[in-house]
């Protein structure tokens, strides 16, 4: 739950920026916390890292599309229709930065086979895409951007990206390094203190309690008609239940739990707008402490909506218009 004694900045006050690699994960990721946040009076804005160039689709229909240049204005439609489910009322992508010199696209991905539900490493990243990408120039158009923002919340993945897409890593990268930079890190107007950042911590890593919610994805696996199970369209073949990587070394920081359910139509709203990524978009019909919806993506494993989204809460020193990582 939100604890107001330990947290610096009031919920819903001031602007919070997501910031992301695709079209989707905005809503996969920390579509609870934009909706949430929005319905309590604040600005809830999005940037896009890419266009989702090289992602994959479902559904036979839109099997032609992948790889295709088709598929981006079919995403970015998807994606117009998501943040107006969520309440986000400012969107960029990154190379809309003022500082941005040119454009990177999706480096892609490709699901691991000796770990579901996992990233493979990518090994050569496409030309021009963001792995690819310069680091810093990267850093630089995302702090034009939060210039132009002032938000009082910055979220992002934790460092893994979720579950290892490499573009997510590299996101988290660009705004870890900000973060450290001179222009995260330099002085802001007193009416404009330094934001906090928000990292999203995963269930079975440091987001809470892996254990509970497999058993309730598996009951709700158990739930699923067979008929959903059985599907043979163009990566529509359900093949079970995500299980959560296990625990690592507790992060930095300390916790926000944001609800999902007051929010929950919004988010499977926006869920379901990403229609070409997303399948199987399902509630709960008895919510628990752990799972009040599932969905799956591309590589046919039932996910989880969380009945919370949790954010480790990187360490701030407001007293200088600074933030202070420790080591």
């Amino acid at each position: 739950m939100l604890d107001p004694q330990r947290d610096r900045t009031e919920f819903g006050r001031g602007t919070l920026v997501a910031v992301h690699a695709h079209p989707d994960d905005e809503t996969l990721s920390t579509g609870g916390v934009l909706a949430a946040w929005a319905e309590a009076g604040g600005r809830a804005v999005v940037v896009t890292a890419t266009r989702g160039e090289r992602g994959e689709t479902i559904g036979d229909d839109l099997a032609d599309l992948e790889g295709s240049r088709d598929l981006v204005p079919l995403r970015l439609a998807e994606l117009s229709r998501a943040l107006g489910a969520l309440g986000v009322s400012g969107h960029w992508f990154l190379d809309e930065s003022p500082a941005a010199g040119e454009r990177w696209t999706d480096s892609g991905m490709e699901w691991s086979d000796a770990q579901p539900g996992r990233a493979r490493e990518l090994v050569d990243p496409p030309p021009g895409s963001l792995v690819a990408g310069d680091l810093g120039a990267q850093v630089r158009a995302l702090a034009a951007i939060l210039d132009i923002e002032r938000p009082s919340v910055v979220v992002t993945y934790g460092p893994d990206g979720g579950y290892g897409h490499p573009d997510h890593v590299r996101v988290h990268g660009i705004v870890e390094a900000w973060n450290g930079s001179e222009q995260g890190r330099g002085p802001r107007l007193p009416q404009s203190p330094r934001p906090e950042i928000w990292q999203r911590a995963e269930a079975g890593g440091d987001g809470g309690d892996g254990d509970a919610l497999v058993r309730e994805l598996g009951a709700a696996w158990q739930r699923t008609p067979v008929a959903e199970k059985t599907r043979g369209g163009h990566r529509e073949l359900l093949r079970g239940v995500q299980v959560p990587p296990p625990g690592g070394p507790a992060a930095r920081g300390h916790r926000r739990n944001v609800p999902v359910a007051p929010v929950l139509a919004r988010v499977l709203e926006a869920l379901r707008a990403h229609r070409s990524q997303v399948q199987c978009v399902a509630r709960v019909p008895a919510p628990s402490r752990a799972v009040i919806a599932t969905y799956a993506l591309s590589d046919g494993l039932l996910r989880a909506v969380p009945a919370s989204e949790s954010f480790v809460v990187m360490p701030c020193d407001h007293t200088d218009g600074k933030v202070s990582v420790a080591p």
